[in-house]
């Protein structure tokens, strides 16, 4: 395990709120960081051409108080995400029988899955939001360096940070939420 270095804070398109200088991460993940971080500077050394501005004031807003697909000490985990510059979500579909997997599991899954290919990316709406059976992940593209690709890469390395969060028995999935039917 590894402390996310602090030199990572110019870095915004890594602030996702899972991102963050100081974190402890794997060796796994910090490979992917210190991967992505080589690319930025191999490809383009320009300023960030988003800003706050760039997003509706009533979306973010809305994004101040933003659920995730996790529980936290039984209850529906809500992150702010209001300061990023841009929000892009890469979503997982699930399926039915994808219940009777662990948490873990469910990680795993994500992870695979975004590793075949298999995910949509949408803006600013996160389809776990929108209907049942989907996992969802922020992802930011500030930069403008990172294709598609890349954020699946990103989400790759928050599912085996979830992973860890959920071993620890710090989160759980809400399978309520995530396998549940949207009102």
């Amino acid at each position: 395990m590894h402390k996310l270095p602090d030199f990572v804070e110019s870095h915004t398109w890594l602030h996702t709120g899972y991102f963050l200088p100081g974190k402890i991460i794997s060796d796994r993940t910090l490979h992917l960081v210190l991967r992505l971080l080589r690319r930025y500077h191999r490809n383009d050394q320009t300023e960030p051409t988003a800003s706050l501005e760039t997003m509706d004031p009533v979306l973010r807003e809305a994004l101040k108080h933003t659920r995730t697909i996790f529980l936290s000490d039984g209850q529906p985990h809500y992150e702010d995400l209001s300061t990023l510059p841009e929000m892009w979500w890469v979503s997982v579909k699930l399926f039915v029988e994808d219940r009777l997997l662990a948490d873990e599991e469910l990680m795993d899954l994500v992870a695979d899955r975004c590793r075949a290919g298999d995910y949509e990316v949408t803006h600013y709406d996160a389809l776990h939001h929108q209907q049942e059976l989907f996992i969802s992940f922020p992802v930011i593209n500030c930069d403008q360096d990172l294709n598609q690709r890349g954020w699946a890469l990103m989400v790759i390395g928050l599912a085996e940070h979830y992973r860890m969060e959920i071993a620890a028995g710090r989160l759980s999935v809400d399978r309520d939420y995530v396998f549940g039917p949207r009102a």
